[in-house]
């Protein structure tokens, strides 16, 4: 149950009730005070001149005395002046200008160590064009193995045989653990704020390969919102031997995009991380 709060608007009335009473009662008092100075100095009676009867033989005239000088006025202080007071506002620095979309690749690695983010795994000499295009390609659900930024693992894919059935082998999924771990560790907000800051050459980047007026920030949602949209998996998945490679036995998983297929093979554990990061980091974005 809620404590029952005042009602805000009758205690500023009465605030202002208050305020108002008070203004007007100390221009009543000084009206009064003007009123009676005039009143008071005017009703005064005026101190009237005496003569004395002067004897008819004297014919000299008696020169009136001078009126009293009125007094003289003091003069009203000067007001003091109030310099107005300086505040000193503190500038930030204008921001560097970005580098050319070329050369841009050491600026935004020098950027990302500087924020003490892991760039050890990233194997890119054109970062942001080819992340751009990497996006690209997993939001259309397929994967461009020659803009990723990143190596594929060392280890090989391996299979187990159960009764002259085929089935991927769950050690399969620890050759992900490192990049995935890699992956969930890095810092939301440092990632968010490079970004940010080389957004225009991101949406460069992208204008050379998509049509006008696309953007780049709907690309990366599309391309998340594909990746979640990987099904998940529990127990043993069954293959079939192609004659070049392991297609999956059920077609429900064969005819998915290949991004998809993609998130399947980092295993059920790895592939909920990346999806929890995936949303982590677009939630940090928006």
């Amino acid at each position: 149950m809620q404590d029952q709060q005042p009602n805000d608007s009758s205690f500023a009335n009465e605030g202002q009730n208050n305020k108002t009473t008070i203004v007007i009662g100390a221009v009543v008092v000084f009206v009064l005070v003007i009123i009676g100075w005039f009143v008071f100095r005017d009703s005064s009676p005026e101190q009237e001149e005496v003569f004395e009867p002067i004897p008819q033989e004297v014919r000299a005239e008696v020169e009136p005395e001078p009126e009293p000088m009125p007094e003289p006025e003091p003069e009203p202080e000067p007001e003091p002046v109030v310099e107005p007071r300086t505040e000193r506002v503190q500038t930030e620095p204008e921001p560097e200008p970005l580098p050319n979309l070329r050369a841009s690749t050491p600026v935004v690695m020098t950027m990302l160590n500087d924020k003490r983010v892991n760039t050890s795994p990233v194997r890119s000499d054109n970062l942001i064009r080819d992340l751009v295009v990497f996006i690209d390609n997993i939001a259309a659900g397929t994967v461009s193995r020659d803009s990723a930024v990143i190596g594929a693992p060392d280890a090989r894919f391996q299979i187990q045989e159960i009764d002259d059935q085929i089935f991927m082998d769950p050690r399969s999924y620890e050759r992900y653990n490192d990049i995935v771990e890699w992956f969930v560790g890095l810092d939301n907000r440092a990632m968010v704020d490079t970004f940010k800051h080389f957004e225009p050459l991101f949406n460069e980047a992208y204008a050379e390969i998509s049509r006008p007026g696309a953007s780049f920030r709907e690309r990366v949602q599309r391309a998340v919102n594909v990746l979640n949209a990987a099904p998940a998996q529990s127990g043993l998945i069954e293959l079939n031997a192609d004659k070049i490679m392991y297609t999956y036995a059920d077609e429900r998983l064969e005819s998915l995009p290949a991004a998809q297929k993609q998130m399947l093979r980092l295993g059920p554990d790895n592939m909920a991380k990346v999806k929890r990061k995936l949303n982590a980091l677009v939630a940090a974005l928006n």
